[in-house]
């Protein structure tokens, strides 16, 4: 998978109105030391301010082609940075607070920094108003011991959007939003996290299809609903130098700073199993997912009572991505990737590609060729001051002796981009710049 040509924009008026929907819950620090297992969702903004720390030579040996990070390591960036607080602006400063108030309980491993209407000490309504319009988090339920965390809030939010001007003509779409989301993780190791939300939408369907996320909902496609739903969930094992991941989020993958090349946010949510090995300055990610096919011919049925009747079951093919990185970070000068992954169908999971110490291209072969292999190698350069350079290259089916001619065999991409930390000396300011080219066939 990879990310694909950008969906087409247009102006859109909008009315956000969110209630009880606060930030990501974040969770407490057990007593025995070990952080948080719960990932910082991938498209938290966290992310963009732990970049520009790192281009700017705060912190160090940040891995951020593959997201999202655990809790516990963005709480230990965010830990080095308060140290350094006095050098950073008054920008970056409020930026700080605000993210570790996010993740207060890994930092300062304490309750105190929370605000729930419920707990362990029953129904709190009055502290809880009381301290609503402070920095601390907010949750609707939460218990904390030596062995287990477990915090839960509700979601509800109304939205409503315009459009003129536009092929779509004058139109306008709303809908109302609800769900829960739940989080907690057990004896310091084993998180658990679950995020459900169902959506009523009124007026055009075609508008909100227009949305990026919303989009990619399948029962938006459906003519006769009038509503779409998302999930994710996992359980994750955090053992600091090895973890375990098995559930459903989204995942990027690549050093885009606009789009990533391997997995955007553009492709639907999936299922899938990751580990990761980090150790030091190395640091390793294997992951098999379950992404969907194209739907192809139909299975059409009748009922043994009613033979007159008849219908019709879509037949979309089961579909896989297994992906290898291994990683090399050298402080202050460059960081350095290389990775394989295969596209593979049309029959059930393979166990040569469940292996996560293996040769993808090499077993591929030796499976007989059915699959689609790609190679990618990237690299993130800081040995200048305020800046980042950095580039990937990705290959697709090349042929070495017919390298960079036009034949249609060749299939490769590549992308180039640079990232300014305070340009110029204009402080508080990111300038960044990319370059993306993908030759024809590349991710067919």
């Amino acid at each position: 998978m990879a990310s694909i040509s950008d969906i087409f924009r247009s102006p859109i008026v909008r009315l956000h109105f969110v209630v009880l929907a606060h930030v990501l819950p974040f969770l407490l620090l057990p007593a025995s030391g070990f952080g948080q297992a719960e990932n910082v969702p991938a498209t938290h903004p966290v992310y963009d301010f732990l970049k520009r720390m790192e281009v700017k030579g705060e912190i160090e040996k940040y891995h951020d082609v593959v997201l999202p990070l655990s809790r516990r390591q963005v709480a230990e960036f965010l830990a080095v940075l308060n140290g350094k607080r006095d050098q950073l602006t008054s920008a970056e400063q409020g930026y700080l607070t605000r993210y570790m108030s996010e993740l207060a309980y890994e930092l300062r491993d304490s309750t105190s920094v929370s605000n729930s209407l419920v707990d362990e000490q029953g129904f709190r309504f009055g502290d809880y108003v009381s301290g609503f319009g402070d920095d601390r988090q907010k949750y609707l339920y939460s218990l904390t011991d030596s062995n287990v965390t477990f915090f839960f809030n509700g979601i509800l939010n109304a939205e409503a959007r315009v459009i003129t001007g536009d092929a779509l003509g004058d139109t306008s779409s709303q809908y109302v939003q609800f769900g829960g989301r739940l989080r907690g993780t057990i004896y310091g190791h084993l998180g658990y996290y679950l995020e459900g939300k169902n959506a009523s939408f009124w007026g055009s369907r075609e508008l909100l299809q227009r949305d990026k996320v919303i989009g990619q909902a399948y029962t938006l496609g459906v003519t006769n609903t009038r509503n779409f739903d998302f999930v994710e969930g996992y359980t994750r094992y955090d053992g600091k130098i090895v973890s375990v991941e098995l559930g459903r989020e989204r995942v990027l993958w690549g050093s885009g700073l606009d789009q990533k090349m391997i997995l955007s946010d553009y492709a639907r949510v999936f299922d899938f199993v990751r580990v990761d090995v980090e150790y030091k300055s190395l640091k390793y990610t294997f992951m098999h997912a379950w992404i969907l096919g194209k739907g192809g011919t139909n299975l059409v049925f009748s009922l043994p009572s009613d033979t007159t009747a008849t219908f019709v079951e879509p037949v979309v093919a089961d579909k896989y991505i297994a992906a290898h990185r291994l990683e090399f970070s050298f402080p202050g000068v460059f960081d350095i990737g290389a990775q394989e992954m295969v596209i593979y169908s049309n029959r059930s999971v393979d166990l040569a590609y469940l292996n996560p110490v293996t040769l993808i291209e090499s077993a591929q072969r030796s499976r007989e060729e059915r699959d689609n292999v790609f190679w990618a190698f990237d690299i993130q350069t800081r040995f200048i001051p305020d800046i980042e350079l950095a580039a990937t290259f990705l290959l697709d089916d090349l042929n070495f002796p017919d390298l960079f001619t036009d034949l249609w065999s060749n299939r490769w991409g590549g992308q180039a981009s640079l990232f300014y930390a305070d340009p110029f000396t204009l402080r508080n300011t990111s300038l960044m710049v990319e370059y993306t080219r993908v030759e024809p066939y590349v991710f067919s």
